[in-house]
């Protein structure tokens, strides 16, 4: 909780307080960008998110089956609660031909205007049946201790 005071006190209220969440939490309407940043990509003082890893659920352990006979394969989903002050805001850019977009985090002060931004990553498509959505890649990271 290395969260300063002074940042609690400048967020935007967004229906749950921080530390404690009923998952109601709904992000500001935003409309994404019709162009990549321009101009110095800045990081400034401002409340941001705090992103935290939940514990995984739905673990499973299956083999490879037909694709690949003699392999075990472990699955399980996740989640990332946001304990900060404020929302994480990504937006993605793909230039012509390539496959992944150029992401992007954007930083809003008090008053919800954009105040800075920084290229963050990338982000992919993921086609599977349960998803049709983009994944912001290099997300989050496991190791099996």
């Amino acid at each position: 909780w290395a969260l300063k005071k002074k940042q609690t006190a400048r967020s935007l209220p967004v229906g749950d307080k921080g530390g404690q969440t009923d998952g109601s939490r709904k992000a500001l309407a935003l409309q994404p960008l019709a162009k990549r940043p321009t101009g110095k990509a800045s990081v400034p003082d401002v409340p941001k998110p705090d992103l935290r890893s939940l514990p995984a659920y739905g673990i499973v352990v299956t083999d490879g089956e037909e694709d690949i006979p003699g392999k075990d394969y472990l699955a399980f989903s996740a989640n990332v609660w946001n304990a900060g002050p404020a929302q994480l805001v990504v937006d993605g850019f793909r230039s012509p031909g390539k496959a992944k977009m150029d992401a992007y985090q954007y930083f809003y002060d008090a008053k919800g205007k954009q105040v800075g931004y920084t290229p963050t990553g990338t982000m992919e498509w993921d086609p599977r049946p349960g998803h049709v959505h983009w994944h912001f890649t290099d997300f989050a990271s496991y190791r099996l201790l």
